[in-house]
């Protein structure tokens, strides 16, 4: 029997294309629980820095009834950092607060009555006393991450005095808002058991919704004698810039075996601040449409992270496309990597060194052979939507 619910999904930026981490998440999630029968609409901000051009539904998002946007500038100036020192709200926050998102989602919410309202990522939870206003359904919150610890880890990494005391000023903000908000919604999902542990100390309703993938086609690379490295991640984002430099100038640097190439790959590395090597065996992909372009050509994904939380998304999916992974500890944080056997985690950067030259194809096979089990045990998608659908039915 179908399990008929009418769910508002409220997203921060259009989940399209679906080749970033939040996209993903949100796309495995929902994807089967409309097969299953579950109604979803989507309400979703055009933010300039992810702004959907097209005019259509794209055909990668006709699962849901219905989809509603709005535009809405949420760019980071000067101007608008130095304001918010004058306010009480974190700026990563306030940014999402319009007038116009305010009447939008007002009219969506008078126009369909809904049994749950789900919030992915906390930054639209600004809207919360709207929803309570013109909606009686239960609010739940799926926690991509622990918002505000990547912030404070970024400010630890910080070396201008100046950048580093606004850092934590807004972590700090932000922090107050994440704990004021879990207190306030319904329930929580978080993605990982490591997030699970922060929100059950604020709510009481936290279930942990892994991400779900089903194993990836991908070409064999057993006959090649040359191991490739990887690397993709949007380079708009401080942490994967700060990643990527570590690497370049602990790992890269220090005897990497001749014959072992790494290919970059990720949108807007227009944006990267720092120095790209000069050198034959680096290849800059960039964004690409075709994410299996990116998956053919590797062997092993790295994920140099010292700030973030939550999961890696991308992590799972090379796992899912038998890869091996290649992780600092905070990098694989959500994903109960074991070292030598699904992956390898580790922060000293000449183990790195030491761990990329001594791979080799047949290790590469065995090892992403071990992810493609560790995938298929814990983020099953027919498992977690059977999950998935328990829990919405604890609140009706």
């Amino acid at each position: 029997m179908s399990f008929e619910m009418k769910i508002l999904l409220i997203t921060r930026k259009f989940p399209y294309p679906i080749n970033d981490g939040e996209s993903i998440a949100i796309d495995t999630l929902i994807k089967p629980m409309v097969e299953s029968g579950v109604i979803y609409d989507l309400f979703s901000l055009n933010t300039t820095k992810d702004y959907f051009h097209g005019s259509d539904r794209p055909e990668a998002l006709s699962y849901y009834r219905n989809i509603s946007t709005c535009d809405i500038n949420i760019d980071v100036s000067r101007v608008g950092a130095i304001k918010n020192l004058f306010g009480q709200t974190s700026y990563f926050v306030s940014r999402y607060i319009n007038a116009n998102v305010r009447d939008s989602l007002s009219h969506v919410l008078r126009e369909e009555k809904y049994d749950i309202i789900q919030f992915e990522g906390i930054h639209m939870l600004v809207y919360l006393p709207l929803i309570r206003k013109f909606s009686q359904a239960k609010v739940l919150l799926r926690a991509h991450n622990v918002e505000h610890s990547i912030w404070l880890r970024q400010s630890q990494l910080e070396h201008n005095y100046l950048k580093k005391w606004y850092l934590q000023l807004q972590a700090n903000r932000f922090a107050r808002f994440e704990r004021e908000m879990t207190q306030r919604v319904d329930g929580i999902m978080p993605l990982s058991r490591t997030d699970h542990s922060y929100f059950e100390s604020y709510n009481a309703s936290v279930e942990t919704v892994p991400v779900g993938f089903q194993p990836r086609a991908t070409v064999s690379r057993s006959d090649q004698k040359k191991i490739t490295l990887g690397f993709i991640g949007s380079m708009d984002w401080r942490p994967n810039q700060v990643g990527l430099k570590w690497f370049f100038e602990n790992v890269w640097s220090r005897n990497i075996d001749q014959d072992i190439s790494l290919v970059l790959a990720g949108k807007k590395f227009d944006m990267y601040p720092y120095q790209i090597p000069d050198d034959h065996r680096v290849e800059i992909m960039g964004e690409v449409g075709e994410v299996d372009l990116f998956w053919d050509k590797i062997d092993i994904l790295i994920v140099p992270l010292f700030s973030g939380s939550g999961i890696r998304i991308k992590a799972l999916e090379a796992m899912a496309y038998r890869k091996v992974v290649l992780s600092t500890s905070i990098g694989s944080e959500g994903i109960d990597l074991r070292s030598d056997i699904e992956g390898y985690v580790m922060d000293d950067p000449q183990l790195w060194v030491e761990t990329i030259n001594s791979m080799s194809s047949v290790d590469c096979t065995k090892i992403g052979a071990n992810a493609l089990e560790y995938i298929a045990e814990k983020h099953d998608p027919t498992v977690i939507s059977q999950k998935l659908k328990t829990y919405y039915r604890s609140f009706i």
